[in-house]
């Protein structure tokens, strides 16, 4: 199932690929909440999805995508907040999303990477920062790469009930603030790649595929989003083959049209490896080479030799 479709099929109240090559309307692919691209970001960028030919944007200072408060838009209890992101900027705090009031109250919510350690931070506010919950992850993910974020929140009113997952990943976090108990539904406009106009804190880098939720994603959504981005493929079977040797070693290439586009070194090791860089619908070949004759795992998994994917 194409990664759209997985996200779409989860229900979110509101979608945005920021796949377009040109304009100013950055589509709403479940309802009528267009966004509006803002100055001159940078569209048709390579995006974050292996194998998916829809773009990304690139943000700076002044130059992001805004989408219009509407109602269908607001947090009222649970929700989720999910996008991709890459920068390797560490000046400066960068807002990845942003939908919170420009006064004293700040009533709302962001997304966020802190400057110097690029840890993303989530903040719901109803009232700042006695009625707040933020949240901070112990890592920094500024490294140039493609991450998958996504925030989750049962409603609770307390960080038990609030999770940040990257890459999969359920992330151990840092709650700075844990006090939330009103409500953040707010009037401010959403901003993608920036805080607010008047003050920017840009995101340095791309963004993609942000999407919305009025309910708590599982665990297990969260994965499922995640594997979907990627062509993955499985091999088994491997086994020592003598004392001498410490493992089979299994080298699997992928080839297009004879042209080397990826490859990983297997140890006797089970489980599940990534080839990256993959074009859709292009045929690729799967290749086992290894140190001892007639010894070669099976293989498994969307990606199969010479299936045209």
């Amino acid at each position: 199932m194409a990664y759209n479709d997985v996200i779409l099929a989860d229900l979110p109240i509101a979608y945005w690929r920021l796949g377009e090559a040109s304009g100013t309307v950055a589509v709403d692919e479940v309802d009528t909440n267009d966004g509006t691209y803002i100055g001159t970001p940078t569209l048709g960028v390579t995006g974050a999805l292996d194998g998916d030919t829809d773009t990304a944007i690139t943000t700076s200072s002044g130059n992001y995508a805004s989408v219009a408060h509407d109602t269908s838009l607001n947090f009222t209890g649970a929700f989720s907040v999910e996008c991709w992101f890459k920068t390797s900027n560490t000046t400066g705090r960068q807002f990845l999303l942003s939908k919170y009031l420009e006064s004293s109250s700040y009533t709302g919510w962001e997304l966020s990477l802190l400057d110097s350690t690029g840890n993303i931070r989530f903040t719901s506010i109803s009232n700042w920062s006695s009625d707040t919950l933020r949240m901070t992850t112990t890592e920094g993910f500024a490294d140039g790469e493609w991450h998958h974020v996504v925030v989750t929140y049962s409603g609770t009113g307390s960080s038990t009930g609030a999770k940040m997952f990257v890459d999969g990943v359920e992330k151990t976090l840092t709650y700075e603030i844990n006090s939330l108990s009103g409500s953040i539904v707010s009037t401010a406009d959403l901003n993608i790649g920036q805080r607010w106009a008047s003050t920017p804190e840009p995101l340095i880098g791309s963004i993609d595929e942000v999407a919305l939720w009025d309910s708590e994603l599982t665990p297990t959504q969260v994965a499922e989003h995640y594997d979907a981005a990627i062509y993955k493929f499985e091999i088994s079977g491997v086994t020592q083959v003598q004392d001498a040797l410490a493992a089979c070693i299994i080298r699997l290439y992928l080839r297009s049209n004879g042209t080397l586009v990826d490859s990983v070194v297997s140890s006797a090791v089970d489980g599940t490896y990534t080839f990256t860089g993959l074009i859709e619908s292009t045929e690729y070949d799967i290749v086992c080479i290894n140190n001892t004759p007639n010894i070669c795992p099976q293989i498994s998994g969307p990606i199969q030799p010479a299936e045209v994917i």
